[in-house]
């Protein structure tokens, strides 16, 4: 039996707690759709002081953590986002047996978490800039209708 280590402290657990079926959608191949049925465990951490009971196992190559689709499957619809867009874009993943909408599609082209975009309420948008020294960020905020 494998273990895996705790994101919370570090420490090695072996002891499992339960598993949990995770199902991510993949690229066709042949014109059939992929779904990969995954087997994920949840550990108890062997540490008593951590804050954490129990962890996840991450799996870390086809997708990230919460994602329902692959990796590869991501990259393909963003792809496709980029150049059609939406309708379009939905209209092709219809005749490639990939069950996506426009407005997933749109969304994939949104700045990813972390990337400075900040959305403060009344529909106000702040991008934050980077000085050239790194110490720090402008802030600009700009209102959108």
């Amino acid at each position: 039996m494998e273990s895996a280590a705790c994101p919370g402290c570090g420490w090695r657990s072996s002891r499992v707690h339960r598993h949990y079926q995770r199902c991510l959608a993949d690229r066709p191949v042949a014109g059939r759709r992929v779904r990969l049925d995954l087997r994920a465990r949840r550990f108890v951490c062997a540490n008593g002081s951590c804050e954490r009971r129990t962890f996840a196992e991450q799996i870390p190559d086809p997708t990230h953590r919460c994602a329902r689709r692959t990796n590869a499957l991501t990259a393909q619809l963003t792809d496709i986002a980029l150049f059609l867009g939406g309708r379009a874009g939905a209209s092709l993943c219809g005749r490639m047996t990939v069950a996506t909408g426009k407005d997933t599609l749109l969304r994939l082209l949104r700045a990813p978490r972390g990337c400075g975009l900040d959305w403060p309420k009344h529909a106000q948008a702040s991008w934050r800039i980077p000085r050239r020294s790194g110490t720090g960020s402008d802030v600009s905020p700009q209102r959108f209708m």
